[in-house]
């Protein structure tokens, strides 16, 4: 009788030891299922395409706008030879990298303003992680503003800049796109050129 239940406590041990086997691969396996969910809902968030933009031509991958009273600039892919000061505009100047979802928020940001303010500013952009030229570029605005750039994007408006780009920092934005206009403070024609 004391050797059965001597068997009958180890057979409780052994189902209680495989229980407790099993609900470890069971949450191992339920771990690695999330973990694989999570890669993949990751790797396939979409941004923002910019294709989806009417204003775009993929010719020669820009955006730019005709107004009735004459052009306003829109461009990510200017050239040094595209800058021009048109009165009472204020350039923006935006260095990015081809895949850098905060610079796809910028440059959202800065189409969303067009309908509103498309005549106070023309916006040059400058992709910098496949362009050495453009990355030069980056640096002598560097050199101008006192500062070695850190990151993209890196916004140039007037004789400021910002590193990065948030949704918060909207309005700072709109504020110096409004305080630059109608002045002949531009970086890029008083220091870089």
């Amino acid at each position: 009788m004391e050797k059965d239940k001597m068997n009958n406590t180890n057979n409780e041990k052994g189902l209680v030891e495989e229980d407790n086997t099993n609900k470890k691969i069971i949450s191992a396996v339920l771990l690695i299922i999330v973990l694989l969910v999570v890669v993949f809902l990751v790797a396939n968030r979409s941004f923002p395409n910019i294709s989806d933009n009417p204003h775009y031509n993929s010719n020669n991958n820009e955006i730019k706008y005709e107004e009735d009273n004459g052009e306003q600039i829109y461009t990510r892919y200017a050239n040094v030879q595209d800058i021009k000061r048109i009165g009472g505009k204020t350039n923006i100047y935006i260095f990015w990298g081809e895949g850098c979802p905060h610079c796809e928020e910028a440059f959202n940001y800065f189409d969303s303003l067009r309908n509103e303010y498309g005549d106070y500013f023309n916006l040059y952009g400058f992709e910098t992680w496949n362009n050495s030229d453009n990355a030069l570029l980056l640096e002598k605005f560097g050199k101008a503003l006192n500062i070695q750039p850190s990151g993209v994007p890196f916004i140039v408006i007037g004789d400021g800049y910002y590193i990065g780009f948030i949704p918060e920092t909207s309005d700072i934005l709109l504020k110096s796109i409004k305080e630059n206009r109608n002045k002949n403070n531009d970086i890029y024609f008083n220091k870089v050129k």
